[in-house]
């Protein structure tokens, strides 16, 4: 745990070297690839911990060997998943 406190002290460090403008590009850099990667981390159905998702209940309604979509397609577009920076 210790690691950590000493990785945030010297990128605390590193920014504040950064000019304003440098720092949003940097937060906008970190950003883009965090969201860049729960996208691909929701399509391949894991959580954050690795382990995958719940399987579905099985639906009676639905037929066998009907095309079903993947699971959170819309939640992956990047229009739900915003970026801010300040």
């Amino acid at each position: 745990m210790s690691d950590f406190h000493e990785l945030e002290a010297y990128l605390a460090g590193l920014l504040a070297k950064l000019e304003a403008p440098q720092r949003r590009v940097l937060a906008r850099a970190v950003a883009v690839e965090l969201r860049r990667r729960q996208s691909a981390r929701i399509a391949t159905q894991r959580n954050p911990d690795g382990t995958p998702y719940e399987a579905r209940k099985p639906q009676l309604r639905h037929k066998r060997g009907a095309l079903r979509r993947s699971m959170f397609t819309r939640l992956r577009m990047a229009r739900y998943m915003r970026i801010e920076t300040d």
